[in-house]
């Protein structure tokens, strides 16, 4: 603990907290509502026309994100659809 206090320049109680923390169970998998709210959005705003440099620009993301963010909406409904 002493090395990561010292790497993270934190001090060793800030680090056992961190830690203990990290111990506490969770209820469920991590949410995944921003990563769906921007497949959506990406589609919505393909489908009205827009390039993917154009939807990259405006999240301040490369177009090749954005072909993936695509790819990966369209896949999601297709497994989706095939139960």
């Amino acid at each position: 603990m002493d090395e990561i206090a010292r790497r993270f320049k934190r001090s060793i109680s800030h680090v056992e907290r961190i830690v203990s923390w990290s111990r506490i169970p969770r209820s469920g998998p991590a949410s995944r509502n921003a990563a769906d709210a921007m497949q959506r959005r990406v589609l919505q705003m393909r489908s009205n026309g827009e390039s993917h440099a154009d939807i990259g620009h405006k999240f301040g993301r490369s177009e090749r994100f954005i072909r993936q963010i695509e790819g990966l909406a369209h896949y999601q409904k297709a497994m989706e659809l095939l139960g």
